[in-house]
């Protein structure tokens, strides 16, 4: 499980309004830099249309911290996953490889805010 330092726990409306889209096959992602913090932070919303079980839903969430805290190098960034339907079938290994992917992307390009 994600340390509660990391987790986002306030904020989202900032970043959905704000923050910068990614996405790919397994999930949607939203991300605002953190300048002020200097942490990183994450939360992943995982939607009842797509999954009615709350079993289900854990399930996922549960998967992508786990993924996530293994990772020693962290960009200073809030991130909010979304994920697609596609990721309940897939590997955790296919899981952790899209979310490296991502999150090298993140400490390899600097995003900047016009504020």
């Amino acid at each position: 499980m994600l340390p509660k330092k990391f987790r986002l726990t306030r904020g989202f409306k900032k970043i959905l309004r704000n923050g910068f889209f990614f996405s790919n096959s397994i999930f949607s992602v939203k991300f605002l830099p953190n300048y002020p913090e200097k942490t990183f932070r994450a939360a992943v919303f995982s939607q009842k249309k797509i999954w009615k079980k709350a079993v289900d839903r854990n399930l996922i969430k549960r998967r992508i911290f786990s993924i996530i805290s293994n990772y020693k190098e962290k960009p200073e960034t809030s991130v909010i996953f979304f994920p697609k339907k596609k990721i309940f079938t897939k590997k955790h290994l296919e899981i952790d490889n899209e979310i490296s992917n991502f999150l090298r992307f993140l400490l390899l390009n600097n995003y900047k805010i016009a504020i």
